[in-house]
């Protein structure tokens, strides 16, 4: 009989990869992300090779899989990544996504 999985230890953190071949584009990953997690509690970095987002929290066990389930990523990779996404990666740097960057900043800060 399998042992129930132990619940997650405060801080421990989740890792999934992501194919760059299989998105559409990085805010349809965020809004797929979102809706899962919800706002500002992950961070995807990588580069045009691979994805990978990092969260604390442990669900869903496929990431992937749910995601493609959901609509936010593409069932089959494509043969290469379309010229739009690869922009939007080179122009992000490392970081692809990370928590409070769409947020609006107090002028005054």
């Amino acid at each position: 009989m399998p042992r129930p999985r132990s619940p997650p230890r405060r801080g421990e953190i989740f890792e999934h990869n992501i194919c760059p071949t299989l998105l559409f584009g990085l805010e349809r990953l965020r809004d797929g992300l979102d809706y899962i997690y919800g706002r500002n509690v992950y961070t995807v970095y990588g580069d045009i090779m691979q994805f990978t987002v990092r969260v604390n929290l442990p669900k869903p066990h496929d990431l992937v899989k749910y995601l493609q389930d959901e609509g936010y990523l593409r069932r089959e990779p494509l043969q290469d990544i379309p010229e739009r996404v690869k922009e939007q990666i080179k122009a992000n740097g490392w970081y692809q996504i990370q928590p409070y960057d769409q947020e609006e900043r107090d002028p005054g800060w």
